[in-house]
Formats: structure tokens, C-alpha cells, sequence
């Protein structure tokens, strides 16, 4: 199983090369091919992970994925479908249908929207184990423990 980090402090969590670092970690983590990939972005909610909240991480994150071929599902407590750029990804009515068959799953801000989400609970729900974490809300040993490749900034 490959396993990578990041450092927090190596994304630039205001600019342009933060959503870059993301796609290509996402990327990555599917061996380089996102083309008709699913993937499953958590954190689309305005406001979280991003200081400018007409174009949160989540959901800018969303929209290159997609400009890159991949079948994506967004999911956010907030999400609107103007906000997420419904032409580009599909707002998801639920975490678990964002997950539903999804290849990889990208977590860019925790909605803390009362329901904790376990390693196994979204590994029976999709089709490829791999998280790219992001927001840092995850616990990379648990996740790694349960069988995931764990990219990102999750550590506790």
C-alpha cells in the first residue's frame, strides 16, 4: 500500500496552488488517470477551508477534476446547485450517495454535520479505497488500519 503526506504548512490555503496541490494528490493516489473516474469531493460548503467563500476548495477542486474527465460527486452541508457549478459536478443529496462506487474519495473541509464518517461505513459504499484528506479531520491511522491509501494532512 503506497502511502504519502503532506505537510499542512505546504499548501498555500488562500491561493491557486492549494486547489493544484489537491487535484494532483487526487490524481496521484489514481495513478496518474482521473479520465472517467469517480470521485467523491466532502467539504463543498461555502465558507469552509477557504478564505474566499464564493469559491471554496471543495467545490473549485470539483471543477478541475472534472475539467480533467472524472465523474464527480460533491457533497457539502451548504451546497447549492449554482454554487457548485452544477454543469461541471453533481451536488450529491447525501454523503452516502456522494460516496456510492466512487474510486476516490477527496476530503476538503469537515461539515461536522453530526454524522462521523468511519473508514468501513465508506468502504462499503465505494469502489476504490483511497482518501485524500485535506482538511486534516480525519484519523490517517485509523483510515490507513482499515485498508485505505490515506493521502493528505491527516494525522490524529
Amino acid at each position: 500500500m503506497r502511502t504519502s503526506t503532506i505537510d499542512s504548512a505546504d499548501l498555500d490555503p488562500t491561493g491557486l496552488r492549494q486547489r493544484d496541490d489537491v487535484v494532483r494528490l487526487a490524481a496521484d493516489a489514481l495513478g496518474g488517470r482521473v479520465f472517467g473516474r469517480r470521485i467523491a469531493v466532502l467539504g463543498a460548503s461555502r465558507g469552509h477551508a477557504s478564505d474566499d467563500p464564493a469559491h471554496p476548495l471543495g467545490r473549485e477542486v470539483a471543477t478541475r477534476l472534472r475539467g480533467l474527465g472524472a465523474d464527480v460527486a460533491v457533497y457539502g452541508a451548504v451546497v447549492d446547485a449554482p454554487a457548485t457549478g452544477a454543469a461541471k459536478s453533481v451536488a450529491a443529496r447525501d454523503r452516502d450517495e456522494a460516496l456510492r462506487e466512487a474510486d476516490a474519495l477527496v476530503v476538503t473541509a469537515w461539515d461536522h454535520d453530526g454524522s462521523p464518517l468511519s473508514p468501513e461505513r465508506a468502504g462499503g459504499l465505494v469502489r476504490g479505497r483511497i482518501v485524500v484528506d485535506v482538511s486534516g479531520a480525519l484519523d490517517a491511522a485509523a483510515w490507513r488500519a482499515a485498508g485505505w491509501q490515506h493521502v493528505g494532512a491527516g494525522s490524529h
